[in-house]
């Protein structure tokens, strides 16, 4: 059966270096340890993961992303949206596990309501969900 596992990085924990090896070793990962990290979450684009849930300071991430009108960002929205529960779902119906890594979900996700929306892209698979972060002293 397949977990995911939301990594939550908080700032300054090594997150860039997770998500830098989980890139590097993606077929490694894939082929030898059942794990797959999204292809639309690799390359520093976990920022987008962000941009979809549409928290309240948002603006930053737009900008980021260099959408400036709201066409262009529920266009963003829905083609990222539909690219990432595709790739769940392949990697589900590979009984596959998926990692998620973004230290921005520990940053921007402040309000209940933006958590509840981020919960809701994956409870949809109704999978386990694990959530893993490191706090640095």
């Amino acid at each position: 059966m397949s977990t995911i596992y939301v990594h939550i990085g908080f700032e300054k924990t090594g997150s860039t270096a997770i998500q830098d090896f989980l890139d590097n070793n993606r077929d490694v990962l894939y082929h030898g340890h059942n794990l797959v990290h999204l292809d639309c979450l690799s390359n520093n684009d976990h920022i987008k993961l962000i941009g979809l849930i549409n928290p309240a300071n948002s603006e930053k991430i737009y900008q980021r992303l260099k959408l400036n009108s709201a066409q262009q960002r529920q266009n963003f929205k829905d083609a990222f949206s539909m690219k990432l529960q595709k790739q769940i779902s392949n990697a589900i119906s590979s009984n596959k596990n998926i990692v998620i890594s973004s230290e921005h979900l520990s940053s921007y996700l402040n309000s209940e309501i933006e958590i509840e929306t981020f919960s809701e892209l994956l409870t949809i698979f109704k999978k386990p969900i694990k959530v893993i972060a490191y706090i640095r002293r």
